[in-house]
């Protein structure tokens, strides 16, 4: 916290003593830059923040054999890859920023499940697809990884939805007209 007008300032370090941030502390409490939390025995980084604007905008998410999850990059503007545990490619997707906020512009981006210590971390909950800042596509995972739905998106709109069981048999197909 900070006393009086002090402000603090942390680095983060990984592999081999690299600087992969630092974080201040401004003086309203909130905080500008990087912050990065660590997996434990052994010790490798879990998670890098972002705060470019006071507050957290991203993070960047690791796997913990080491393999990037959700990889942030800045430039040429704001973008998240995502992968598998075993790096493989799962997609990408463009943001633009707006009012210090993230809006998913092209791709696809993925969410997925919280787990603990020693659940899967490539538990897929959801994504969903952009087209020029609009959703095209979104697709929802059971808890056991099988896809739950996938539903279709026009102009923004809902056009067409597929249902599946957990053990993946087609439940219902629903066309929307004028939702």
């Amino acid at each position: 916290s900070a006393e009086g007008n002090r402000s603090y300032l942390s680095k983060y370090y990984g592999k081999g003593g690299k600087l992969l941030g630092e974080r201040t502390l401004l003086p309203n409490g909130y905080y500008k830059g990087v912050e990065v939390f660590y997996y434990y025995n052994p010790m490798s980084v879990r998670d890098i923040n972002y705060y470019p604007f006071g507050q957290l905008l991203t993070s960047s998410v690791y796997y913990t054999n080491g393999q990037v999850r959700e990889k942030v990059e800045k430039e040429p503007t704001w973008s998240k890859t995502f992968y598998t545990p075993s790096g493989k490619l799962l997609g990408k997707i463009a943001y633009e920023i707006e009012r210090d906020r993230l809006k998913p512009m092209n791709g696809t981006e993925f969410v997925f499940a919280y787990a603990k210590r020693n659940e899967r971390q490539d538990l897929i909950r959801n994504s969903r697809t952009y087209k020029d800042g609009v959703l095209t596509a979104e697709k929802i995972y059971h808890d056991n990884g099988e896809l739950k739905s996938e539903t279709s998106y026009k102009n923004g709109t809902r056009t067409f939805q597929v249902s599946y069981t957990a053990e993946g048999e087609e439940l219902a197909r629903m066309v929307y007209k004028d939702y």
